[in-house]
């Protein structure tokens, strides 16, 4: 459980930032929540640190074919269900984002 570990790591280092799981290829649509819960519940009770879940990415043909000619699979495969579903998580993600901001962080942009 790599993933675990790493964060074992970083809250042991203190000062952490919001951290989320995004699982990747997943087979089914079921499996990206089960490997975050799991994840998750971990990190709960053994480092009483909350994650939040990004989501997943399907396992998808595209990406590979994408990596064997060095470009992005969403520039190669803008409409495969992987392209999609990394469209749909970095709207969320980005929209997060700037709702979380407040104003001084904008002061501090716009000088």
């Amino acid at each position: 459980m790599d993933t675990y570990a790493t964060i074992k790591t970083l809250v042991q280092q203190g000062d952490v930032p919001p951290i989320r799981t995004l699982v990747n290829q997943t087979s089914d649509s079921q499996l990206g929540p089960e490997i975050h819960q799991r994840i998750a519940n971990s990190c709960q009770r053994f480092l009483q640190f909350h994650i939040g879940d990004a989501g997943e990415i399907p396992l998808d043909p595209n990406i590979v074919a994408a990596a064997e000619i060095g470009v992005p699979f969403v520039t190669k495969s803008p409409t495969c269900p992987a392209a999609r579903r990394f469209e749909q998580i970095a709207v969320k993600m980005t929209g997060d984002f700037f709702s979380h901001r407040d104003d001084s962080d904008v002061d501090q942009a716009a000088a």
